[in-house]
């Protein structure tokens, strides 16, 4: 699992699970995610972000999130689009926002194999802690070079990297220690906090729509 911002700058890796073990689970496991819950040990699982709502009043919400793809369970921490609606629904129009800025972690995943080609191209290695290290370095360098050639003069510092620890192993081969099945499903309460945060987003960009239409 990989968590990258706008300007393609790497947050948060997680260290190599076997391809058996799906995007729920994996989620389920990963510091990055877990950080972001409520009461997690991260300090922007306190952060406070509000949204403008139709009737012209304010809602606030606590705890950050990221934006993934449809893949995920429905957790408050991380929110995805939705792929079929009415195409004049708001919240259609709210998913295929999302939807384009989503697409800027793929592009990460492009730059890193176009910099590095032993991501792109066959190798030998077959040791999974071998494998981390080296791609663990690349994100590394990765980030490095995007702050050498000036792509991150206007970082920000809520989202800077040290606040997202990444998943890491203590020892050779630690992943086989994530016992199977975990838990990859929602609760009921994280449900309907993530439909809450949704809904509220979805109408937050229809405002702003609104707003904008008639300045005009």
């Amino acid at each position: 699992e990989l968590v990258s911002g706008h300007d393609r700058k790497i947050l948060a890796v997680s260290c190599g699970h076997p391809g058996k073990r799906n995007d729920k689970t994996i989620a389920r496991v990963d510091d990055a995610v877990q950080h972001l819950a409520p009461g997690g040990a991260s300090w922007l699982s306190d952060k406070k972000w509000y949204t403008k709502l139709m009737d012209g009043s304010v809602k606030e919400f606590v705890g950050y999130y990221f934006i993934s793809d449809g893949g995920y369970m429905r957790i408050p921490q991380l929110l995805f689009p939705t792929k079929h609606g009415d195409p004049n629904d708001p919240h259609m129009n709210w998913s295929r926002w999302v939807e384009s800025i989503r697409k800027d972690v793929e592009c990460v995943f492009g730059s890193l194999k176009k910099r590095f080609k032993w991501l792109k191209n066959w190798n030998v290695m077959s040791n999974q802690f071998e494998i981390d290290n080296v791609f663990h370095t690349c994100c590394v360098l990765h980030n490095l070079l995007l702050a050498e050639d000036g792509y991150l003069q206007n970082d920000d510092e809520d989202l800077n990297s040290t606040h997202l620890p990444s998943a890491t192993r203590s020892k050779e081969g630690a992943w086989l220690d994530i016992a199977d099945p975990l838990p990859a499903s929602h609760s009921a309460s994280e449900g309907l906090e993530w439909w809450k945060r949704i809904s509220a987003l979805f109408e937050h960009l229809e405002v702003i729509r609104r707003e904008g239409a008639n300045k005009i």
